[in-house]
């Protein structure tokens, strides 16, 4: 919450809701596949978007051990190449 939002109300759990609020931007989503402590998959969107509506784009948060340190990595799919950050 202190990173990128002002509210988030998640229920990690397949099927489960995402909710984020940025500020005026609302993203929505919904869970797809929960592999604790590995792995986190969700489909989400902005609502009233033609471009990335709710469910459009996949985000998947991968975490590997490799020492004491962790390694993330992040794939986010279905982007359309007009909102991608370059």
């Amino acid at each position: 919450m202190d990173w990128i939002g002002e509210r988030a109300e998640l229920d990690p759990r397949p099927g489960g809701l995402l909710l984020l609020d940025f500020g005026t931007i609302a993203a929505r989503g919904t869970y797809t596949s929960i592999e604790p402590p590995h792995r986190v998959m969700f489909a989400w969107g902005i609502p009233g978007s033609d471009g990335l509506p709710p469910g459009a784009s996949t985000v998947e948060v991968v975490l590997t051990a490799d020492g004491a340190d962790t390694v993330v990595v992040l794939r986010h799919r279905g982007v359309p190449s007009t909102l991608r950050v370059p």
